[in-house]
């Protein structure tokens, strides 16, 4: 009788990713819009300017006031990706399910990858805007959305210009995120402003990393951040400003391969895309890495 493996397998190695990929903590997800089960070859997101004022009433029964807010959109266009990893007859099958399973933890590291990197790709990147007939137009960040390296890494001062650029933009407060490089870090914990307690409560140093929200944003540290010879592209967003859709989560197949003596072969499939909704509310901080 021909062995088939048991549904179960499928169902433990899949919960065995998601728990590790939960493991991570990735912020990063945890800090954009996100859009779930979505159909199609593309996915649009509204936006909606803060561009309509009240008009003055200087006489009685005067027409009424109509608000026109301007509506536009930007697209996401998604990609799918898919790995699988295999196991010989020889290998003991149930290495599929075991506690700590390192396939599945791979699997979960490479999820979070995949997601990390078309968050920040797109945040940087040329957006599609949809204008009218359907047509699109290629977007990119604005000069004012960036801070030059300057020939220095991340300084107090970079960080307090990021700050100023959304609070000018009327960026709300709240939900604002901050991703840098470890070389990043090493700059920022370098500083006077951010390790005294002379100036904040952080003390950062204690933990060799920033807890908690400072300066507004939250922190994310990184190793996926774009580099172009010695610059370091970090970025500063609002949560409203960018834009995730997965059309499909992570999904498992486990079968054998009877073109390679009837392997084990875990494989698995999502696809996702994102995009920069709102170009005032991203801001590229460039740093100087050596």
């Amino acid at each position: 009788m021909a062995e088939t493996v048991d549904i179960a397998f499928v169902h433990a190695y899949t919960a065995e990713i998601t728990r590790q990929y939960a493991a991570i903590d990735d912020k990063v997800r945890q800090a954009v819009r996100v859009k779930s089960g979505v159909k199609g070859k593309t996915y649009h997101f509204e936006r909606l300017a803060d561009d309509a004022d009240f008009a003055s009433i200087t006489s009685r029964h005067q027409p009424t006031h109509i608000m026109n807010a301007t509506h536009s959109r930007r697209r996401v266009t998604f990609t799918d990706k898919g790995g699988a990893y295999v196991l010989d007859r020889h290998d003991e099958v149930k290495m599929l399910i075991q506690p700590k399973n390192d396939y599945a933890v791979n699997h979960a590291h490479a999820w979070a990858r995949f997601i990390n990197s078309a968050v920040f790709t797109a945040a940087l990147g040329s957006s599609t805007a949809v204008i009218a007939d359907d047509t699109t137009a290629s977007v990119a960040i604005g000069s004012g959305q960036q801070i030059a390296a300057g020939g220095v890494g991340l300084t107090f001062e970079k960080v307090l210009q990021a700050a100023r650029i959304l609070n000018e933009n009327n960026v709300p407060k709240a939900d604002r995120y901050f991703a840098i490089s470890p070389q990043g870090l090493e700059d920022l914990l370098s500083e006077t402003e951010v390790t005294s307690s002379d100036f904040t409560q952080l003390m950062a140093l204690k933990s060799g990393t920033l807890q908690g929200p400072f300066l507004g944003f939250t922190w994310i540290e990184t190793t996926q951040l774009a580099l172009a010879s010695t610059t370091r592209s970090c970025i500063a967003w609002h949560k409203a400003a960018m834009g995730l859709v997965i059309p499909m989560e992570l999904e498992v197949h486990i079968t054998q391969r009877d073109d390679l003596n009837n392997a084990w072969q875990a494989n698995a499939l999502l696809s996702a895309g994102s995009t920069r909704v709102m170009e005032e509310g991203v801001v590229q901080v460039d740093i100087t890495e050596s």
